[in-house]
């Protein structure tokens, strides 16, 4: 997105925040990010950027699925995304670092797939990317793209932080042009 940036990991338990079997997907994701963007703000030292901080989970028959624990639960989850469409529902936090003014927002993307064969989901599993996305979800990768049926949404959104959700609140932040 043409935005200069440091990546600084948030020591937070996501799991102490909320409750993943009641909570709406939307009011967790932008809860786990605030507590995330709480936890990182007072290392940051540079008071002239925009902090952003996100949130996702995938959401499948009304179920919050996060990172896989396994390889047989990636498996399941995998093979069930034929059955039903499948949501991510990520959240952004921005916090200017100067005044403390803060925006956020939520977007959500749907993936209608077909049916993944088997041996495509070892592949997946072996490689062992797919256990760090949430509900083992890689949209991206080159081996899933025959798979995939419809995707409402943009696709940067299924990935894990929407670009049209971060200029809208970069925007209404009014620092779209000095984060550059």
């Amino acid at each position: 997105m043409g935005f200069s940036f440091s990546c600084v990991p948030a020591d937070i338990d996501e799991k102490a925040i909320g409750n993943r079997s009641t909570d709406e997907p939307k009011d967790l994701v932008l809860n786990v990010a605030r507590a995330k963007a709480k936890a990182v703000l007072p290392s940051v030292q540079d008071k002239r950027g925009i902090l952003l901080a996100g949130d996702q989970v995938v959401v499948f028959q009304g179920r919050i699925l996060e990172k896989p624990r396994t390889p047989l639960e990636c498996r399941q989850f995998m093979r069930a995304y034929a059955q039903a469409p499948c949501s991510t529902v990520g959240s952004v936090v921005l916090v200017d670092l100067a005044t403390g003014a803060s925006v956020e927002g939520v977007d959500v993307a749907t993936v209608q797939w077909n049916r993944i064969p088997e041996d495509v989901i070892d592949v997946l599993i072996q490689e062992g990317d797919c256990l760090y996305c949430a509900g083992g979800l890689m949209i991206e990768h080159p081996l899933l793209q025959p798979f995939i049926a419809h995707v409402d949404g943009a696709i940067d959104s299924v990935m894990g932080l929407s670009k049209q959700l971060v200029t809208r609140l970069m925007e209404e932040l009014g620092n779209l042009d000095t984060a550059r």
